[in-house]
């Protein structure tokens, strides 16, 4: 194929306002956001992992983990409830209730970070003077910004921004901070060597990702907005929130928790040296990473439609298509995993392949479910999404306790897996019982039982 015939159908393809165009302009869009966000922050990995040593990358690593932790209701409840009722009001025109829940929305984005930010600040202040207590005391810097940076993503791609919903968080941040780091170099005349340094570059480039997101914010809300007067429906957004919330808060736990508890029962260095499997093992969800954040407006506005056959048809080829990307990569680490790590970590990481190589597995049953979460969130369903993934970050919880002690980073890991394969069981099952769709990869691309919504 010339490039001329390759530029035509690809013109071809994205051309025009219906489905399949919007989800393939998200979907290269978000390749591109992804993409950039996965070569950034492994460059990222690169270095912190090679300057601070498997120490002071694991008490980099567990300091941000503590960050994703408290930013659940931010990162989960407020930007989900802002994509969900975004879209909703904009498919109906209801521009005064669009205003309110922006209103609402940014408002707790900004008390939370406040309120979160001083508490963390008390707690580091208040322990002994240690790196961990220095590197969580400047980890209180991104709680100031990261939940208006989450509301306003979740704003944008409720708009139909995906990319730019994306971009604040998932390129400007480590773009911003790889080039800061630079900068450390150039006029300090050294790279960062203690993890409290990391963080402390890390909330910078955390502060321009958030002047980002508003200035894009700014640019791309509707017209029709700035007349209309502001309109609220508190008991239903405080209704959704909370189980978006909770739910957030659950995956969060089950994302977090092996190296929070790998952490407390375990040298930092085994924190550093699980840290970089569990880096390498989210590049086999790349594509689940671009598909959800492309098709959750769509999930939204095609239900309030009724359009079933439509809704499945979407969720069926996305799933196949996040598999036929994860197959690839997974073989590549089972094969070839060791010598990746030591050429791009270096030989003290090596330690990292038997926990990557189990969760490629778990991530691979991520793939081939599908978008479960999103499915039922974006559809009013999120206490069977809350009741699934609760049961399975309670068994993490337990088997990484029980594990850890002997087996560590690879006791970490085989936790992990196994609460990842029992939510995504549950949350398969819930999709199917509620809305009679098959989200997973080998669905029928019709629903077997048609009913209206």
């Amino acid at each position: 194929m010339t490039t001329s015939s390759l530029h035509k159908l690809i013109k071809y393809l994205c051309a025009g306002k219906g489905l399949r165009e919007r989800l393939l302009r998200g979907a290269a869009g978000g390749f591109f956001v992804q993409g950039g966000r996965l070569i950034s922050e492994l460059l990222l990995s690169i270095l912190l992992a090679r300057l601070l040593g498997p120490d002071g990358y694991g008490t980099y690593a567990f300091a941000f983990a503590i960050v994703k932790v408290v930013q659940i209701p931010a990162e989960n409840g407020f930007a989900n409830l802002a994509v969900r009722f975004t879209s909703a009001y904009k498919a109906v025109a209801s521009w005064g209730l669009l205003r309110g829940l922006w209103r609402r929305t940014f408002s707790a984005a900004f008390a939370y970070g406040i309120i979160t930010a001083a508490v963390l600040l008390f707690i580091a202040l208040s322990g002994i003077d240690s790196s961990k207590n220095k590197t969580l005391a400047a980890a209180s810097i991104l709680l100031l910004f990261m939940p208006l940076i989450s509301s306003g993503g979740g704003v944008l791609r409720g708009l139909g921004r995906t990319v730019l919903g994306q971009a604040p968080e998932h390129i400007i941040r480590p773009v911003a901070f790889l080039f800061l780091c630079v900068l450390s170099f150039l006029f300090a005349g050294k790279f960062i060597d203690q993890p409290s340094h990391a963080m402390m570059l890390h909330g910078g480039a955390v502060f321009f990702s958030m002047l980002a997101a508003f200035g894009w914010y700014l640019r791309y809300k509707p017209k029709e907005i700035r007349n209309a007067a502001p309109a609220y429906e508190d008991k239903t957004w405080l209704k959704a929130v909370l189980p978006l919330s909770f739910i957030g808060g659950m995956f969060v736990v089950n994302q977090h928790m092996d190296i929070l508890i790998l952490g407390w029962l375990s040298p930092a260095a085994q924190v550093g040296i699980y840290r970089i499997s569990v880096q390498g093992a989210n590049l086999v969800i790349f594509g689940l990473m671009v598909i959800n954040f492309v098709i959750a407006p769509e999930i939204s506005r095609l239900y309030v439609k009724g359009e079933k056959k439509s809704l499945q048809k979407m969720v069926t080829w996305s799933a196949r298509a996040v598999l036929a990307c994860a197959l690839p990569i997974a073989i590549i680490f089972w094969l070839l995993g060791k010598q990746i790590i030591s050429f791009a970590f270096g030989e003290e990481y090596q330690a990292s392949y038997a926990p990557l190589a189990v969760l490629t597995l778990g991530q691979l049953v991520n793939a081939a479910a599908g978008s479960v979460g999103f499915i039922l969130n974006m559809t009013g369903h999120e206490k069977d999404t809350a009741v699934g993934v609760t049961i399975a970050a309670i068994l993490n919880i337990f088997l990484n306790l029980m594990l850890i002690p002997s087996y560590q980073a690879i006791g970490a890991a085989i936790a992990t897996v196994s609460s990842m394969i029992v939510w995504n069981i549950l949350l398969i099952w819930a999709v199917y019982k509620r809305i009679q769709l098959n989200s997973t990869a080998f669905g029928r691309i019709s629903p077997r039982r048609p009913t209206s919504t």
